[in-house]
C-alpha cells in the first residue's frame, strides 16, 4: 500500500502548485514556464536518480525512449491549458486524465477496473461534460473565450496517455532510471517547444520577482511529480492515477480564496461532481 501515500501526497503539492503556476502565468508565458520545469528536473530529479539508484541505472534501449520522449512531449501540453482560464475549471477538466491512463492500462497492461470504478468513470464525464457547457456568463462572448474547453480536455488525453507511457517505462526499467532518462528527455523537449511556440520566445524579464511564482510553483510540481513516479514503481496505473488526480478538490477552494475566482452554481455542481467520483475513484481499491 506504500502507492497510495505517494500518490496522496502527489495530489497535495500538485493542488498547491496549480495556484502558483496559475498566478505565474500572469507574467510567464507557457513556454519559459516549461523550459523553467524542465531545467529543474536536471536539479532536483537527475541527482536524487542518481542517489537513490546508487548509480546503478537501466540501460536505455529502444523499446522504451520513444515511450520517455513521448511522454516528455505529452506532458507539455499542462501549462498550456492552465493559461487558457480558471485553474478552478480547466484543472478540474484536465485532472479527468485517470479516464484515458485507466483505458490504456485496460487494453495493453490487462489491468481490470470494478464496477464502481466504472461508474465512477460515467461520473467524471458526466462532470466534465456540465462544467464544460457555456454559462449566461460566456454564452455571448467570442468561442475563443471558451478554448479553456478543448485545450482542457486536450491536455486530459495527452497527459493520461503519457501517465500510462511513463507506467509502461518504469515497468521495463524501474522508477530511478526512468525519471533520471525523463529529466534529460524533458529538457531536449524545452528545444522543441522553442522551436514550435515563435511568438512566446522573448524573454519575459530578469527581475527576479517575476518568477518566483512560477519556481515556487514548479518545484512543488516537480515534487509531486517525482512522488506520483514512485508511486507507479509499487502500484497499478489504474489505482494511482485515480488517486493523484483528486487535488482539483483544494485546488478549487485556494482559487476562490486566493485567486479571487468564481463560479456558477451550475460549475460548482458539476466541479463537485467531478471531484467526488475522482475521489470515490481512488478509494474503491
Amino acid at each position: 500500500m506504500i502507492w497510495f501515500p505517494l500518490s496522496i501526497g502527489a495530489a497535495f503539492f500538485w493542488s498547491i502548485a496549480q495556484i502558483l503556476l496559475k498566478k505565474g502565468l500572469e507574467n510567464i508565458p507557457p513556454l519559459w514556464g516549461n523550459i523553467i520545469s524542465n531545467s529543474l528536473t536536471l536539479f532536483l530529479w537527475l541527482p536524487t536518480a542518481l542517489l537513490l539508484s546508487k548509480g546503478k541505472l537501466s540501460p536505455l534501449n529502444l523499446s522504451v525512449a520513444p515511450a520517455i520522449f513521448f511522454a516528455a512531449l505529452f506532458y507539455l501540453s499542462f501549462l498550456y491549458a492552465l493559461s487558457k482560464g480558471n485553474v478552478s475549471l480547466v484543472g478540474t477538466i484536465v485532472a479527468i486524465y485517470p479516464v484515458w491512463t485507466i483505458i490504456l492500462s485496460g487494453i495493453f497492461l490487462g489491468e481490470t477496473i470494478n464496477s464502481l470504478q466504472k461508474i465512477c468513470i460515467i461520473m467524471i464525464i458526466f462532470g466534465s461534460i456540465l462544467v464544460s457547457l457555456p454559462s449566461e456568463k460566456t454564452e455571448g462572448r467570442k468561442a475563443k473565450n471558451n478554448s479553456w474547453i478543448f485545450w482542457g480536455f486536450l491536455a486530459s488525453v495527452l497527459i493520461g496517455a503519457g501517465d500510462f507511457l511513463s507506467k509502461l517505462s518504469i515497468n521495463k526499467i524501474g522508477v530511478y532510471s526512468y525519471i533520471f532518462y525523463l529529466s534529460l528527455f524533458s529538457n531536449a523537449m524545452s528545444a522543441i517547444n522553442y522551436g514550435i511556440d515563435k511568438k512566446a520566445r522573448n524573454l519575459p524579464s530578469k527581475q527576479f520577482r517575476v518568477y518566483r511564482f512560477t519556481l515556487a510553483g514548479t518545484a512543488l510540481s516537480l515534487t509531486g511529480s517525482f512522488l506520483f513516479q514512485m508511486a507507479f514503481q509499487y502500484g497499478k496505473a489504474s489505482l494511482v492515477t485515480p488517486v493523484s488526480s483528486t487535488y482539483p478538490a483544494l485546488t478549487v477552494a485556494l482559487a476562490i480564496k486566493f485567486l479571487g475566482e468564481k463560479l456558477t452554481f451550475r460549475q460548482m455542481f458539476a466541479v463537485g461532481i467531478t471531484v467526488s467520483a475522482l475521489v470515490l475513484m481512488g478509494f474503491s481499491i
